[in-house]
């Protein structure tokens, strides 16, 4: 029998199987934030919610983290401490008194003890959210968004041993709060060195030059962004910015408190975004860690900074 094909259908055929060999893979959410992180000319702004979003659940808890995945933030921000026996939770302070119902410190208490303490909310008020271990947390946010873990110098080896049991390690961002040389960084950093956990190192304007602590800091580390603390509001944050671009870093800055932010904050840019973010954006700022982390989006939205 013979086939007689017409002309129209033989090019529909040959267009709709070319556009499947050259359209876009998407790419997933995980790679795609790496990539920004990576690239410090990227217009995209990312944002890293302090404590996970505090005002709508209590912080550092698993609502507050799912509640950042689901309003599509870049990054969330949590604290880790030890238990007495030496599982890693996500709580900020060494004490569980201001932010739970329950008293005393962190570290004198076994995870299953931790399991009967309640949050409470940023009012104060008991929820019935516990205290999450940073095995669960970073479950929360599998596949959605980065991890910002603080404090993890504290207690590295159990944070490493649980990014690394995960398979996360593509996912979590490590705070170098404190300056350190190659040899304390290779020996505190040792069950991280070669994974892909990214790193952001902070200077403190008040440590001396940037410059001096980005050049030691570069013998040993390639990070994606410093942190910059600073107290001064006239301090250029464009040169700093620039010199940091050329080095293939990000600039993060947390108007979280005027005192590291040149007299800069999340309150006063509810009022007036434009005079603080934008003031920010203005001079290379390209990651913010903050409190007002739905009103930031909905500013970087509005300028055109955020997808």
């Amino acid at each position: 029998m013979k086939f007689i094909t017409h002309p129209i259908i033989c090019l529909l055929a040959i267009s709709l199987s070319l556009s499947a060999q050259t359209a876009e893979v998407p790419k997933d959410r995980i790679t795609a934030l790496r990539e920004a992180m990576s690239d410090p000319s990227g217009k995209q702004v990312l944002i890293a919610a302090h404590r996970g979003d505090w005002r709508n659940h209590p912080e550092n808890s698993l609502a507050a983290i799912r509640s950042c995945v689901t309003a599509g933030f870049d990054i969330v921000e949590i604290d880790v401490r030890l238990t007495a026996d030496r599982q890693p939770v996500i709580i900020h302070d060494k004490t569980l008194d201001r932010s739970t119902d329950g008293e005393g410190g962190v570290s004198r208490r076994t995870l299953a003890s931790l399991r009967e303490i309640r949050l409470r909310d940023h009012a104060g008020h008991p929820t019935g959210e516990g205290i999450p271990t940073l095995r669960e947390a970073l479950e929360a946010c599998r596949g959605q968004i980065l991890v910002f873990i603080d404090k993890a110098e504290l207690c590295l080896p159990e944070v490493a041993a649980v990014v690394s049991e995960m398979k996360m390690d593509d996912q979590v961002i490590l705070f170098l709060r404190e300056r350190m040389t190659e040899d304390s960084f290779r020996r505190q950093f040792a069950p991280l060195v070669g994974s892909r956990v990214l790193f952001i190192p902070l200077i403190r304007t008040a440590d001396g030059p940037a410059s001096d602590y980005i050049s030691s800091v570069e013998r040993y580390l390639n990070p994606v962004a410093y942190a910059l603390e600073f107290d001064k509001p006239d301090f250029d944050l464009g040169a700093i910015s620039k010199e940091l671009s050329g080095h293939g870093a990000r600039l993060l800055v947390s108007p979280l408190w005027p005192s590291i932010c040149g007299g800069y904050d999340d309150e006063t840019a509810v009022r007036n975004p434009d005079a603080t973010w934008g003031r920010l954006l203005r001079t290379g700022t390209t990651i913010m860690v903050t409190d007002r982390p739905h009103e930031m989006l909905g500013y970087l939205r509005s300028e055109s900074r955020h997808p």
